[in-house]
């Protein structure tokens, strides 16, 4: 699946368009993934390496939502789940989304056999 296009980070030709909805829903997703600090739009000029992790991080989660699809598997519990899993409820709210670690989603897998 083709990251959402974002200027300055995607690759020409391995980025999609975004939908109508992609910006104000990835500046969210950085608002919540970055705890409200990340440099707004038009002051990234010169972001941490932290940052541009976060910003790939909500590249990839931008993606799932645009294309719909149900569940994002990461094992970043920093990034998207948080110390006390408020992130990840906001995150899924946000997006549509369910965000498991490999082993929710080995354990979810296994109940459906």
């Amino acid at each position: 699946m083709p990251e959402t296009l974002t200027l300055g980070e995607s690759r020409l030709g391995a980025a999609a368009l975004g939908s109508a909805k992609s910006p104000a829903r990835f500046e969210a997703i950085l608002a919540i993934i970055g705890s409200g600090s990340f440099p707004k739009s038009g002051q990234r000029d010169s972001i941490t390496h932290g940052q541009r992790k976060q910003l790939r991080d909500a590249m990839i989660l931008e993606a799932h939502a645009r294309e719909r699809r149900d569940v994002l598997v990461t094992n970043d519990r920093r990034a998207f789940i948080g110390p006390d899993y408020g992130k990840r409820a906001m995150l899924e709210d946000l997006c549509a989304t369910k965000i498991r670690t490999v082993d929710e989603f080995c354990r979810e897998i296994a109940t459906l056999a």
